[in-house]
């Protein structure tokens, strides 16, 4: 059965789209079956694979107006579950609906057998979408970016993910969290990573670091991985090591 991953944090630019994507690929390129959900209204994983456009999507499948997930093949071991701007309006709709935390969950039991991760890209906020998908999940991973506020956010996610297994997802854990955007340049980045090690916990940081790397901004330009758009980039060089580190802790 297949392990879902959400990628959450309540914070635009850590990075859990670029991770959804370029660790979806890697892991698709190793030979593992991969989904990838674009739960985010500015449905910028949709986009930086260059597949937005007419179509059903996420939105459709959340608000019951089909009854499975439409799912788009991008390659043999790679998939997706579009999103588009209409994910906003779900958030709205889902409000009044019975059992609405579990909708998504719903939604990926009967494709859970052919895949070995579902991977959720999940809102800046920790809206009902957040919530669905932290219902769904088997494991929240949590892109931190190396900056002053670093942590800015992460205790009320950690809060609410505790909520969440309480309540409504026994099986869900915390796991890892990893450095975003770091320039050991900076003297700042290189404390901030520290700060957030001593906060977290040495077991909950993963020890690959996400570099800064103008490629990782660049490829979805081209609606390409990091792979595809410079394989001999750091960026590339940084999300092969957090794929061995990621199938390492499962």
């Amino acid at each position: 059965m297949g392990k879902i991953v959400a990628f959450a944090i309540q914070k635009g630019g850590a990075g859990k789209t670029t991770t959804t994507i370029n660790l979806g690929f890697e892991l698709a390129n190793r030979g593992h079956k991969v989904l990838l959900c674009d739960l985010d209204p500015q449905f910028n994983l949709t986009i930086g694979l260059k597949l937005q456009g007419p179509g059903v999507n996420m939105y459709e499948a959340l608000t019951g107006r089909i009854d499975h997930l439409p799912i788009v093949s991008i390659n043999e071991n790679l998939s997706i579950v579009k999103g588009s701007l209409d994910v906003a309006a779900a958030e709205v709709e889902l409000i009044n609906k019975f059992a609405r935390e579990s909708t998504l969950r719903e939604l990926l039991e009967p494709v859970r057998e052919d895949f070995d991760f579902i991977f959720l890209d999940c809102p800046p906020s920790l809206s009902i979408l957040t919530i669905n998908a932290m219902t769904a999940a088997d494991e929240v991973y949590i892109p931190v970016q190396a900056e002053f506020y670093a942590m800015s956010g992460v205790d009320k996610l950690l809060t609410t993910m505790a909520m969440i297994k309480n309540k409504l997802n026994s099986k869900l854990k915390l796991g890892g969290v990893f450095i975003t955007l770091f320039d050991g340049r900076k003297s700042l980045n290189t404390a901030v990573a520290k700060d957030v090690a001593k906060i977290m916990g040495e077991e909950s940081i993963l020890k690959t670091i996400i570099r800064d790397n103008v490629s990782l901004a660049e490829a979805p330009a081209r609606g390409q991985s990091i792979f595809d758009y410079a394989p001999k980039s750091h960026g590339a060089e940084d999300y092969k090591l957090l794929a061995d580190e990621f199938l390492s802790r499962q």
